[in-house]
Protein backbone atom coordinates (compact mmCIF):
# COMPACT_ATOMS: atom_id res chain seq x y z
CA UNK A 1 0.00 0.00 0.00
CA UNK A 2 2.89 2.22 0.92
CA UNK A 3 4.10 1.78 -2.79
CA UNK A 4 0.69 2.48 -4.25
CA UNK A 5 0.15 5.72 -2.99
CA UNK A 6 3.79 6.68 -3.18
CA UNK A 7 3.70 10.40 -4.95
CA UNK A 8 7.08 12.39 -6.60
CA UNK A 9 6.58 15.94 -6.37
CA UNK A 10 7.26 18.28 -9.71
CA UNK A 11 11.28 18.76 -9.29
CA UNK A 12 11.77 15.02 -8.36
CA UNK A 13 9.62 13.67 -11.39
CA UNK A 14 11.86 16.01 -13.63
CA UNK A 15 15.11 14.93 -12.06
CA UNK A 16 14.06 10.99 -13.06
CA UNK A 17 13.21 12.09 -16.53
CA UNK A 18 16.49 13.98 -16.60
CA UNK A 19 18.44 11.43 -14.98
CA UNK A 20 16.76 8.60 -17.76
CA UNK A 21 17.94 10.48 -21.04
CA UNK A 22 21.02 10.96 -19.97
CA UNK A 23 21.53 7.44 -18.97
CA UNK A 24 20.38 6.72 -22.64
CA UNK A 25 22.93 9.09 -24.46
CA UNK A 26 20.32 9.87 -27.53
CA UNK A 27 21.65 13.45 -27.97
CA UNK A 28 19.08 15.25 -25.61
CA UNK A 29 21.44 17.00 -23.57
CA UNK A 30 20.38 20.85 -23.61
CA UNK A 31 18.56 20.47 -20.07
CA UNK A 32 19.45 23.96 -19.75
CA UNK A 33 16.72 26.53 -18.06
CA UNK A 34 14.99 27.84 -21.02
CA UNK A 35 15.50 24.72 -23.61
CA UNK A 36 13.06 22.95 -25.43
CA UNK A 37 13.76 19.30 -23.67
CA UNK A 38 14.00 21.12 -20.47
CA UNK A 39 10.33 22.81 -20.97
CA UNK A 40 8.88 19.96 -22.34
CA UNK A 41 10.49 17.66 -19.21
CA UNK A 42 9.06 20.35 -17.07
CA UNK A 43 5.85 20.04 -18.43
CA UNK A 44 5.69 16.18 -18.00
CA UNK A 45 6.56 16.50 -14.44
CA UNK A 46 4.19 18.97 -13.85
CA UNK A 47 1.04 16.89 -15.47
CA UNK A 48 2.27 13.90 -13.70
CA UNK A 49 2.90 15.59 -10.20
CA UNK A 50 -0.58 17.16 -10.49
CA UNK A 51 -2.29 13.70 -11.37
CA UNK A 52 -0.41 12.01 -9.18
CA UNK A 53 -1.70 14.13 -5.62
CA UNK A 54 -5.32 14.19 -7.06
CA UNK A 55 -5.06 10.91 -7.41
CA UNK A 56 -3.30 10.63 -3.74
CA UNK A 57 -5.83 12.67 -2.70
CA UNK A 58 -8.78 10.45 -3.78
CA UNK A 59 -7.39 7.19 -2.46
CA UNK A 60 -7.15 9.13 0.72
CA UNK A 61 -10.06 9.83 0.95
CA UNK A 62 -11.77 6.50 -0.75
CA UNK A 63 -10.09 3.90 1.72
CA UNK A 64 -12.08 5.68 4.79
CA UNK A 65 -14.96 5.57 3.43
CA UNK A 66 -15.03 1.69 1.53
CA UNK A 67 -14.21 0.92 5.27
CA UNK A 68 -16.96 2.67 6.92
CA UNK A 69 -19.55 1.81 4.18
CA UNK A 70 -18.24 -1.98 3.96
CA UNK A 71 -18.69 -2.48 7.75
CA UNK A 72 -21.90 -0.23 7.78
CA UNK A 73 -20.22 2.10 10.18
CA UNK A 74 -22.48 5.54 9.10
CA UNK A 75 -22.01 9.04 10.65
CA UNK A 76 -24.71 9.76 13.46
CA UNK A 77 -27.09 11.87 12.65
CA UNK A 78 -28.24 15.30 14.79
CA UNK A 79 -29.97 14.70 18.20
CA UNK A 80 -32.80 16.42 19.53
CA UNK A 81 -32.85 18.81 22.58
CA UNK A 82 -34.86 17.16 25.28
CA UNK A 83 -36.31 19.09 28.51
CA UNK A 84 -39.92 19.33 30.46
CA UNK A 85 -42.78 21.90 30.84
CA UNK A 86 -44.96 22.31 33.74
CA UNK A 87 -48.45 23.56 32.50
CA UNK A 88 -49.79 26.20 35.15
CA UNK A 89 -53.17 28.07 36.03
CA UNK A 90 -53.37 30.69 38.71
CA UNK A 91 -54.50 30.16 41.69
CA UNK A 92 -56.56 32.29 43.95
CA UNK A 93 -54.75 32.43 46.88
CA UNK A 94 -51.00 30.78 48.36
CA UNK A 95 -50.88 29.48 52.07
CA UNK A 96 -47.19 28.82 54.16
CA UNK A 97 -46.92 26.70 56.92
CA UNK A 98 -43.15 27.12 58.79
CA UNK A 99 -44.22 25.79 62.33
CA UNK A 100 -42.68 22.90 64.12
CA UNK A 101 -45.11 20.58 62.56
CA UNK A 102 -44.12 17.74 60.98
CA UNK A 103 -46.86 18.52 58.35
CA UNK A 104 -49.88 21.00 58.63
CA UNK A 105 -53.04 18.95 56.42
CA UNK A 106 -55.49 21.61 55.14
CA UNK A 107 -58.95 21.06 54.65
CA UNK A 108 -61.66 23.37 53.41
CA UNK A 109 -65.67 22.34 53.60
CA UNK A 110 -68.62 24.20 52.67
CA UNK A 111 -68.72 25.92 56.23
CA UNK A 112 -64.93 26.15 57.51
CA UNK A 113 -61.24 26.29 56.45
CA UNK A 114 -59.05 23.76 59.17
CA UNK A 115 -55.62 22.80 59.30
CA UNK A 116 -54.18 19.74 61.10
CA UNK A 117 -50.33 20.20 62.11
CA UNK A 118 -48.76 16.98 62.70
CA UNK A 119 -46.82 17.37 66.46
CA UNK A 120 -47.58 20.74 66.91
CA UNK A 121 -51.52 20.78 67.75
CA UNK A 122 -51.71 24.39 68.56
CA UNK A 123 -50.64 25.22 65.32
CA UNK A 124 -54.23 23.99 64.15
CA UNK A 125 -56.62 26.63 62.63
CA UNK A 126 -60.33 26.55 62.33
CA UNK A 127 -61.64 29.22 60.56
CA UNK A 128 -65.67 29.31 60.19
CA UNK A 129 -67.23 31.08 56.84
CA UNK A 130 -69.66 32.68 58.70
CA UNK A 131 -66.97 34.66 60.47
CA UNK A 132 -64.72 35.12 57.32
CA UNK A 133 -67.28 36.30 54.60
CA UNK A 134 -64.71 37.17 51.87
CA UNK A 135 -61.45 35.27 50.94
CA UNK A 136 -59.31 38.32 51.72
CA UNK A 137 -60.74 38.46 55.57
CA UNK A 138 -59.66 34.69 55.25
CA UNK A 139 -56.24 35.76 54.47
CA UNK A 140 -56.08 38.27 56.96
CA UNK A 141 -56.66 35.72 59.32
CA UNK A 142 -54.67 33.14 58.55
CA UNK A 143 -51.76 35.85 58.52
CA UNK A 144 -52.64 36.66 61.70
CA UNK A 145 -51.88 33.28 63.22
CA UNK A 146 -47.83 32.71 64.22
CA UNK A 147 -45.78 30.19 61.76
CA UNK A 148 -48.70 30.95 58.65
CA UNK A 149 -48.43 33.20 55.91
CA UNK A 150 -50.96 34.13 53.20
CA UNK A 151 -50.99 36.09 49.75
CA UNK A 152 -53.66 36.91 47.47
CA UNK A 153 -52.55 36.07 44.20
CA UNK A 154 -55.71 36.83 42.13
CA UNK A 155 -56.24 40.23 43.47
CA UNK A 156 -60.31 39.83 41.81
CA UNK A 157 -61.21 37.40 43.47
CA UNK A 158 -60.38 39.20 46.93
CA UNK A 159 -64.31 39.71 47.48
CA UNK A 160 -65.45 36.13 46.56
CA UNK A 161 -66.93 34.15 49.57
CA UNK A 162 -64.27 31.51 50.77
CA UNK A 163 -67.27 28.92 50.15
CA UNK A 164 -66.26 29.51 46.15
CA UNK A 165 -62.82 27.68 47.12
CA UNK A 166 -61.86 24.24 46.09
CA UNK A 167 -62.66 21.64 49.10
CA UNK A 168 -59.67 20.42 49.47
CA UNK A 169 -59.40 17.24 51.94
CA UNK A 170 -56.24 16.88 53.92
CA UNK A 171 -54.18 18.34 51.58
CA UNK A 172 -50.50 18.84 52.45
CA UNK A 173 -49.40 22.95 53.37
CA UNK A 174 -45.77 22.68 54.82
CA UNK A 175 -42.81 22.15 52.30
CA UNK A 176 -44.79 22.26 48.96
CA UNK A 177 -43.51 24.51 46.40
CA UNK A 178 -46.45 26.57 44.64
CA UNK A 179 -46.55 27.80 40.95
CA UNK A 180 -43.94 30.12 41.11
CA UNK A 181 -41.65 27.32 42.29
CA UNK A 182 -41.32 29.01 45.75
CA UNK A 183 -42.61 27.93 48.91
CA UNK A 184 -46.48 27.35 49.47
CA UNK A 185 -49.17 25.28 48.28
CA UNK A 186 -52.10 26.91 45.63
CA UNK A 187 -55.44 26.97 46.60
CA UNK A 188 -57.84 27.36 43.68
CA UNK A 189 -61.59 28.37 42.88
CA UNK A 190 -64.03 25.18 42.97
CA UNK A 191 -64.32 23.48 40.60
CA UNK A 192 -60.71 23.65 39.58
CA UNK A 193 -61.14 19.99 37.42
CA UNK A 194 -58.58 18.18 36.55
CA UNK A 195 -56.89 19.04 33.12
CA UNK A 196 -55.92 16.83 30.29
CA UNK A 197 -52.16 17.55 28.34
CA UNK A 198 -52.51 16.00 25.29
CA UNK A 199 -48.92 14.55 23.54
CA UNK A 200 -47.57 16.84 20.97
CA UNK A 201 -48.88 19.83 22.60
CA UNK A 202 -46.83 22.41 20.24
CA UNK A 203 -44.78 25.52 21.86
CA UNK A 204 -42.89 27.62 19.98
CA UNK A 205 -39.87 29.92 20.53
CA UNK A 206 -38.20 32.13 18.22
CA UNK A 207 -39.55 30.10 15.28
CA UNK A 208 -38.76 26.84 16.43
CA UNK A 209 -41.00 24.22 17.74
CA UNK A 210 -41.21 21.87 21.06
CA UNK A 211 -43.90 18.80 21.69
CA UNK A 212 -44.50 17.27 24.13
CA UNK A 213 -43.86 13.74 23.90
CA UNK A 214 -46.20 12.24 26.34
CA UNK A 215 -49.48 13.36 27.82
CA UNK A 216 -49.89 14.72 31.45
CA UNK A 217 -52.17 17.06 33.60
CA UNK A 218 -53.19 19.60 36.35
CA UNK A 219 -54.48 17.70 38.91
CA UNK A 220 -57.78 18.40 40.35
CA UNK A 221 -57.78 21.40 42.63
CA UNK A 222 -53.83 21.66 41.71
CA UNK A 223 -51.98 24.68 40.25
CA UNK A 224 -49.91 23.41 37.77
CA UNK A 225 -49.32 20.39 36.03
CA UNK A 226 -46.34 17.60 36.99
CA UNK A 227 -42.92 17.64 34.53
CA UNK A 228 -44.53 16.56 31.58
CA UNK A 229 -41.64 15.62 28.96
CA UNK A 230 -41.00 17.23 25.58
CA UNK A 231 -37.96 17.55 22.79
CA UNK A 232 -37.09 20.21 20.10
CA UNK A 233 -38.80 19.69 16.77
CA UNK A 234 -35.60 20.81 14.94
CA UNK A 235 -32.44 18.73 15.61
CA UNK A 236 -29.20 20.13 16.54
CA UNK A 237 -28.33 22.49 19.38
CA UNK A 238 -31.03 25.06 18.43
CA UNK A 239 -32.89 23.69 20.94
CA UNK A 240 -30.82 23.40 23.74
CA UNK A 241 -32.60 26.52 25.41
CA UNK A 242 -32.09 27.93 28.57
CA UNK A 243 -34.29 27.80 31.90
CA UNK A 244 -37.41 29.46 31.39
CA UNK A 245 -36.79 30.62 27.80
CA UNK A 246 -40.04 29.29 27.62
CA UNK A 247 -42.72 31.47 30.11
CA UNK A 248 -45.14 32.33 28.21
CA UNK A 249 -47.13 34.10 31.18
CA UNK A 250 -44.50 36.83 30.57
CA UNK A 251 -44.41 36.52 26.95
CA UNK A 252 -41.83 34.46 26.23
CA UNK A 253 -42.49 31.99 23.55
CA UNK A 254 -46.44 30.79 22.57
CA UNK A 255 -48.35 27.99 22.96
CA UNK A 256 -49.55 27.36 19.29
CA UNK A 257 -52.72 25.48 20.49
CA UNK A 258 -54.75 26.66 23.20
CA UNK A 259 -56.16 24.26 26.54
CA UNK A 260 -58.70 25.32 28.14
CA UNK A 261 -57.90 26.33 31.77
CA UNK A 262 -54.34 26.36 31.25
CA UNK A 263 -53.10 30.01 31.76
CA UNK A 264 -49.25 29.27 30.91
CA UNK A 265 -46.16 27.08 30.14
CA UNK A 266 -42.72 27.15 31.57
CA UNK A 267 -39.55 25.28 31.38
CA UNK A 268 -38.58 25.22 34.51
CA UNK A 269 -34.87 23.51 33.64
CA UNK A 270 -32.55 23.79 30.57
CA UNK A 271 -33.20 21.97 27.57
CA UNK A 272 -30.26 20.02 27.05
CA UNK A 273 -28.74 16.63 24.77
CA UNK A 274 -28.77 18.29 21.01
CA UNK A 275 -26.17 17.46 19.15
CA UNK A 276 -25.16 18.26 15.36
CA UNK A 277 -23.95 15.67 13.24
CA UNK A 278 -21.44 13.64 14.01
CA UNK A 279 -17.89 15.35 12.31
CA UNK A 280 -15.50 13.12 10.35
CA UNK A 281 -13.54 13.37 13.27
CA UNK A 282 -15.95 12.13 15.84
CA UNK A 283 -16.89 8.79 14.15
CA UNK A 284 -12.79 8.51 12.97
CA UNK A 285 -12.74 8.29 16.81
CA UNK A 286 -15.42 6.08 17.28
CA UNK A 287 -14.28 3.46 14.45
CA UNK A 288 -11.08 3.40 16.14
CA UNK A 289 -12.80 2.46 19.22
CA UNK A 290 -14.75 -0.42 16.97
CA UNK A 291 -12.22 -1.62 15.78
CA UNK A 292 -10.15 -2.54 18.93
CA UNK A 293 -13.50 -3.95 20.48
CA UNK A 294 -14.07 -6.23 16.58
CA UNK A 295 -13.48 -9.04 18.88
CA UNK A 296 -17.03 -8.57 19.31
CA UNK A 297 -17.98 -10.90 22.87
CA UNK A 298 -15.49 -8.36 24.80
CA UNK A 299 -16.55 -5.84 26.31
CA UNK A 300 -15.37 -2.62 24.28
CA UNK A 301 -16.60 -4.32 21.80
CA UNK A 302 -20.74 -4.63 23.07
CA UNK A 303 -19.93 -1.41 23.91
CA UNK A 304 -18.49 -0.04 20.39
CA UNK A 305 -21.99 -1.89 18.65
CA UNK A 306 -24.44 -0.88 21.11
CA UNK A 307 -23.18 2.76 20.72
CA UNK A 308 -23.55 2.65 17.19
CA UNK A 309 -27.62 2.96 17.49
CA UNK A 310 -29.15 5.77 16.95
CA UNK A 311 -30.50 7.64 20.23
CA UNK A 312 -27.55 5.41 22.36
CA UNK A 313 -25.37 8.62 24.20
CA UNK A 314 -23.74 6.15 26.23
CA UNK A 315 -23.03 2.60 26.96
CA UNK A 316 -21.20 0.28 29.70
CA UNK A 317 -21.02 -3.50 30.38
CA UNK A 318 -20.38 -5.70 33.53
CA UNK A 319 -19.02 -9.12 32.68
CA UNK A 320 -20.60 -11.82 34.71
CA UNK A 321 -22.71 -9.51 36.43
CA UNK A 322 -25.14 -9.99 38.77
CA UNK A 323 -24.21 -14.01 38.24
CA UNK A 324 -21.90 -15.94 35.88
CA UNK A 325 -23.08 -16.53 32.54
CA UNK A 326 -24.91 -13.35 32.33
CA UNK A 327 -23.59 -9.75 31.25
CA UNK A 328 -25.66 -6.65 31.74
CA UNK A 329 -25.50 -3.63 29.30
CA UNK A 330 -26.46 -0.19 31.20
CA UNK A 331 -27.48 2.39 28.43
CA UNK A 332 -28.62 5.85 28.30
CA UNK A 333 -30.44 7.67 25.99
CA UNK A 334 -29.27 11.42 27.52
CA UNK A 335 -32.35 11.30 29.81
CA UNK A 336 -31.64 8.70 32.31
CA UNK A 337 -34.08 6.02 30.81
CA UNK A 338 -34.84 3.85 27.72
CA UNK A 339 -37.27 3.66 25.77
CA UNK A 340 -39.12 0.63 24.18
CA UNK A 341 -38.11 1.31 20.53
CA UNK A 342 -34.89 1.65 22.46
CA UNK A 343 -34.86 -1.36 24.25
CA UNK A 344 -35.97 -3.52 21.36
CA UNK A 345 -33.06 -1.87 19.00
CA UNK A 346 -30.76 -3.24 21.41
CA UNK A 347 -31.48 -6.37 22.17
CA UNK A 348 -31.49 -7.24 18.36
CA UNK A 349 -28.00 -6.30 18.21
CA UNK A 350 -27.02 -7.80 21.34
CA UNK A 351 -28.93 -11.10 20.56
CA UNK A 352 -29.24 -11.15 17.14
CA UNK A 353 -31.94 -11.52 14.55
CA UNK A 354 -32.70 -15.00 13.16
CA UNK A 355 -34.59 -13.60 10.34
CA UNK A 356 -31.41 -11.43 9.79
CA UNK A 357 -28.24 -12.52 10.80
CA UNK A 358 -26.18 -10.46 8.08
CA UNK A 359 -27.37 -7.80 9.83
CA UNK A 360 -27.34 -8.29 13.56
CA UNK A 361 -25.35 -11.69 14.24
CA UNK A 362 -25.41 -11.08 17.80
CA UNK A 363 -22.37 -9.89 20.39
CA UNK A 364 -22.74 -12.71 22.95
CA UNK A 365 -20.14 -15.67 22.86
CA UNK A 366 -22.05 -19.25 23.53
CA UNK A 367 -23.88 -19.65 26.75
CA UNK A 368 -23.49 -15.82 27.32
CA UNK A 369 -26.52 -13.79 27.99
CA UNK A 370 -27.84 -10.19 28.22
CA UNK A 371 -29.74 -8.29 30.57
CA UNK A 372 -30.56 -4.26 29.38
CA UNK A 373 -30.95 -1.54 31.88
CA UNK A 374 -31.19 2.00 32.62
CA UNK A 375 -28.55 3.74 34.48
CA UNK A 376 -28.61 4.78 37.90
CA UNK A 377 -29.72 8.24 38.48
CA UNK A 378 -27.51 10.43 41.24
CA UNK A 379 -28.61 13.56 41.92
CA UNK A 380 -26.33 16.37 42.53
CA UNK A 381 -27.89 19.83 43.96
CA UNK A 382 -25.63 22.73 42.90
CA UNK A 383 -25.56 26.20 45.43
CA UNK A 384 -23.27 28.75 44.34
CA UNK A 385 -23.18 32.52 44.66
CA UNK A 386 -22.27 34.89 41.12
CA UNK A 387 -21.25 38.33 41.74
CA UNK A 388 -21.56 40.66 39.33
CA UNK A 389 -20.13 44.49 39.31
CA UNK A 390 -22.87 46.85 39.47
CA UNK A 391 -26.37 46.50 38.94
CA UNK A 392 -26.76 47.34 34.97
CA UNK A 393 -27.11 44.00 33.92
CA UNK A 394 -30.58 42.01 34.40
CA UNK A 395 -29.97 39.75 37.46
CA UNK A 396 -32.96 37.33 36.60
CA UNK A 397 -30.95 37.01 32.84
CA UNK A 398 -27.53 36.23 35.06
CA UNK A 399 -29.18 33.63 37.45
CA UNK A 400 -30.87 31.84 34.73
CA UNK A 401 -28.08 31.83 32.65
CA UNK A 402 -25.71 30.37 35.20
CA UNK A 403 -28.35 27.90 36.13
CA UNK A 404 -28.94 26.24 32.76
CA UNK A 405 -25.14 26.38 32.04
CA UNK A 406 -24.34 24.44 34.94
CA UNK A 407 -27.62 22.49 34.31
CA UNK A 408 -27.06 21.45 30.52
CA UNK A 409 -23.07 20.17 31.78
CA UNK A 410 -24.43 17.73 34.74
CA UNK A 411 -27.28 16.34 32.38
CA UNK A 412 -25.42 15.89 29.40
CA UNK A 413 -22.49 13.89 30.71
CA UNK A 414 -22.49 10.12 30.15
CA UNK A 415 -22.39 7.12 31.89
CA UNK A 416 -19.39 7.07 34.60
CA UNK A 417 -18.72 10.93 34.24
CA UNK A 418 -17.45 12.22 37.04
CA UNK A 419 -18.70 16.22 38.09
CA UNK A 420 -15.46 18.23 38.06
CA UNK A 421 -15.88 20.90 40.64
CA UNK A 422 -13.08 23.05 38.37
CA UNK A 423 -15.58 23.04 35.39
CA UNK A 424 -18.69 23.85 37.17
CA UNK A 425 -16.78 26.86 38.28
CA UNK A 426 -15.36 27.77 35.05
CA UNK A 427 -18.86 27.06 33.42
CA UNK A 428 -20.52 29.27 36.16
CA UNK A 429 -18.05 32.41 35.01
CA UNK A 430 -18.67 31.78 31.12
CA UNK A 431 -22.45 31.85 31.16
CA UNK A 432 -22.88 35.37 31.13
CA UNK A 433 -20.69 38.25 30.54
CA UNK A 434 -21.75 40.45 33.55
CA UNK A 435 -20.42 37.14 36.17
CA UNK A 436 -17.23 38.87 37.87
CA UNK A 437 -16.63 35.97 40.31
CA UNK A 438 -18.39 32.35 41.71
CA UNK A 439 -18.31 31.18 44.93
CA UNK A 440 -19.61 27.69 45.05
CA UNK A 441 -21.17 26.54 48.69
CA UNK A 442 -22.21 23.00 46.92
CA UNK A 443 -20.57 20.45 45.90
CA UNK A 444 -17.45 21.37 47.17
CA UNK A 445 -15.39 18.97 45.72
CA UNK A 446 -15.63 16.72 42.50
CA UNK A 447 -18.75 14.51 42.73
CA UNK A 448 -17.66 10.59 41.71
CA UNK A 449 -20.18 8.81 39.58
CA UNK A 450 -19.94 5.09 39.32
CA UNK A 451 -19.53 3.57 35.95
CA UNK A 452 -23.26 2.02 35.90
CA UNK A 453 -24.57 5.45 36.46
CA UNK A 454 -25.29 9.38 35.65
CA UNK A 455 -25.42 12.57 37.38
CA UNK A 456 -28.31 14.71 37.02
CA UNK A 457 -29.98 17.78 38.31
CA UNK A 458 -32.95 20.23 38.01
CA UNK A 459 -36.05 20.31 39.77
CA UNK A 460 -37.46 17.65 37.58
CA UNK A 461 -34.81 15.13 39.28
CA UNK A 462 -35.66 16.61 42.77
CA UNK A 463 -32.88 19.02 43.45
CA UNK A 464 -32.27 22.16 42.18
CA UNK A 465 -29.39 24.56 41.18
CA UNK A 466 -29.99 27.49 43.53
CA UNK A 467 -28.02 30.72 41.89
CA UNK A 468 -27.99 33.89 44.27
CA UNK A 469 -26.94 37.06 42.91
CA UNK A 470 -24.49 39.27 44.65
CA UNK A 471 -23.67 42.44 43.26
CA UNK A 472 -20.27 44.83 44.11
CA UNK A 473 -21.54 48.18 43.37
CA UNK A 474 -17.70 49.22 41.38
CA UNK A 475 -15.07 46.52 40.96
CA UNK A 476 -13.44 45.42 44.37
Amino acid sequence: MSEVLKVYTADQTFELCRLYLLSKGVGLTNLNDGGRTEAILRMVAEISSTTGMDYLTAMRKAIPVMMYDGMDFEKKSATYSTGYFRFYRIPIFIINYTGAGTSCLMTLTDSSFTTVCAGAGGDNITAAFATYTTISALIAYINGIPNYSASLVNTTAGGSPPISLYHYAGKEVKGQKNYLDAAGTDVLLAPAAAITIPSSMSLALNGIQFLTTSAGSIAAGNASSGYIPAVCAIAGRAGDINAQAIDTRNGAGVMNSQISGVEYVRNDSAFANGTDAETDIERKQRFQTYIRGLSSARPEGIESRVEKIQGVKSCTVRVNWPYSGTNTVIVDDGTGTVSPALLAAVNQVLDGNPDDLAQYPGCGAAGISFVVTSPTIITVPVTLAVYRIGSLSDATEVGLAVQSAIERYINTRKLGQDIVFTELVALAKKAHSAVYDVAMSTPLVNVPIHDAAVARTGSVYGVAVTVTIVTYPSVP
